[in-house]
């Protein structure tokens, strides 16, 4: 059974922050991105047919 998404917690964060760059202001948080990028790869998406 799947458990449920966790969002990364803030020591993953600064571990995961290292590798990006995240001193440039953006429209959407970086951290949000990858938040959204985990949830896929961990819950995955229904597709329509």
């Amino acid at each position: 059974m799947v458990e449920q998404y966790k969002p990364l917690s803030d020591s993953q964060w600064e571990g995961i922050k290292v590798f990006l760059n995240t001193e440039r202001k953006r429209k959407i948080d970086l951290r949000n991105v990858v938040d959204a990028i985990r949830y896929i790869v961990r819950c995955g998406v229904q597709w329509r047919e």
